[in-house]
């Protein structure tokens, strides 16, 4: 199969299919800001449209001008001062830092170490690590002095924010972004069709979406801190966890938050404040966390009585067949006696087979029951898969409303082969 070759302004169609979606089918949810932000991007050149998406798609807000090359791009100085003039990209670095807005961090770190001991000879030196370097920046008293050696064009992005509300209209969630487009365009995620309408958006208001954007910052932030270990950080967030939802989708959201966060002041041994975040999760395994939590603390009767109320009432089978490993931790420290249940044992026909050719488990098995008349396909898991996929296929992808969000990047991918199981399917001549 032929590679798929992009056209140079891919980006540009996928950018314009992802704002005529969003301008479709969620304009109830957009801002008069944002609205007039849509007709002053139709308003840029073609130039500047591609200068401002190449910025938003790159990682960080503030990049060094000369250092931006794209071939696509006739004019790029044009575009850049198009941008400026609407808005959408700042170059007065100077300003944006006494808004706070940036720090020294953020511009100097855009540099590599040999070009700050030119720029800072007298500040650095050159067995300085990089780091060493910012904070000796951060640390210096003349902001003013430290602003004026840059001495090239820094721009930066504004519109962060505002793509990451259209995006999430568009895909439904916070971890899909515009590479999406691509694998689809790569052929590399493929989707089944599926009519949608307006119905099938998951925000129906402005505050289900604000609130939606402020939890998925809010995960952000916890990321960054469980990455670095910083259970300090972590603890504070946790102060920061909004109230419950009665929007199942942002409480489902929030739940599954609580539940990281709270696994990690397990990790730190801080118990008692785990314990009470765990206690606002319904979403496994939180009640498993509890109950592990309280033997840790040796509070074995009120662990017990957990168990078993998961036992009484489980929420999937993972979770009950926990909660049986936990009840015989603990039985006896509760001075109860511990019944095992009684578990189903499937009908099977165990083999005992020579292998004097050493060959892998599947083939061998296969030799064996072609000697014994059948006619054996080496297909791993593609026949129940397929089976399920073609008897489900109407079910799976019936039309109900909310289902789906978007029309051609829909969250359900065609029944893919999966891996549930390995087998050899005989059938007999």
């Amino acid at each position: 199969m032929a590679a798929i070759e992009l056209e140079q302004d891919y980006y540009l169609h996928n950018f314009n299919a992802l704002l005529k979606t969003v301008s479709q089918y969620h304009s109830s949810l957009l801002s008069a800001d944002e609205k007039r932000w849509l007709h002053s991007f139709y308003q840029l050149s073609t130039d500047a449209q591609m200068l401002l998406i190449r910025l938003l798609s790159r990682k960080g807000v503030l990049f060094r001008f000369n250092k931006l090359k794209y071939a696509e791009i006739t004019n790029i100085e044009q575009a850049k001062d198009q941008l400026i003039q609407h808005g959408m990209i700042s170059a007065d670095i100077s300003q944006l830092y006494k808004q706070h807005v940036i720090t020294l961090t953020d511009i100097f770190s855009l540099y590599t170490k040999p070009e700050l001991l030119t720029l800072l000879p007298e500040l650095v030196s050159k067995t300085d690590k990089k780091n060493e370097i910012i904070m000796k920046i951060e640390q210096y008293d003349d902001s003013e002095y430290l602003l004026s050696v840059i001495n090239e064009p820094v721009v930066m992005v504004q519109q962060q924010v505002l793509l990451a509300k259209f995006l999430l209209l568009f895909f439904g969630n916070s971890h899909q972004d515009l590479s999406q487009f691509v694998l689809s365009d790569l052929g590399l995620h493929k989707f089944e069709s599926y009519p949608i309408d307006a119905s099938t958006q998951l925000f129906h208001t402005v505050e289900q979406v604000d609130q939606w954007l402020a939890l998925t910052q809010l995960s952000d932030l916890y990321w960054h801190a469980h990455d670095a270990k910083d259970y300090t950080a972590i603890a504070t967030l946790s102060q920061s966890l909004p109230n419950k939802s009665a929007w199942v989708p942002l409480e489902n959201k929030r739940q599954k938050l609580i539940n990281h966060i709270a696994r990690d002041l397990e990790r730190n041994q801080q118990y008692n404040s785990a314990l009470a975040l765990f206690r606002q999760s319904e979403r496994t395994p939180s009640r498993e966390r509890q109950a592990r939590i309280l033997m840790a603390q040796q509070q074995y009767q009120a662990a017990y009585d957990l168990v078993k109320n998961i036992q009484r009432h489980p929420r999937n089978e993972e979770e009950y067949e926990v909660s049986i490993r936990l009840e015989k931790k603990l039985a006896k420290s509760v001075n109860q006696v511990f019944t095992a249940p009684e578990t189903f044992t499937p009908k099977a026909l165990l083999l005992q087979l020579a292998n004097p050719k050493q060959q892998r488990v599947e083939h061998c098995s296969a030799g064996y029951f072609e000697s014994q008349g059948w006619t054996v396909f080496y297909l791993e898991n593609q026949f129940l898969n397929s089976l399920f996929g073609l008897a489900m296929w109407d079910i799976i992808f019936a039309p109900i409303k909310g289902s789906f969000i978007t029309v051609s990047y829909t969250q359900i991918p065609k029944p893919m082969l999966g891996d549930f199981f390995e087998l050899i399917l005989c059938f007999m001549i």
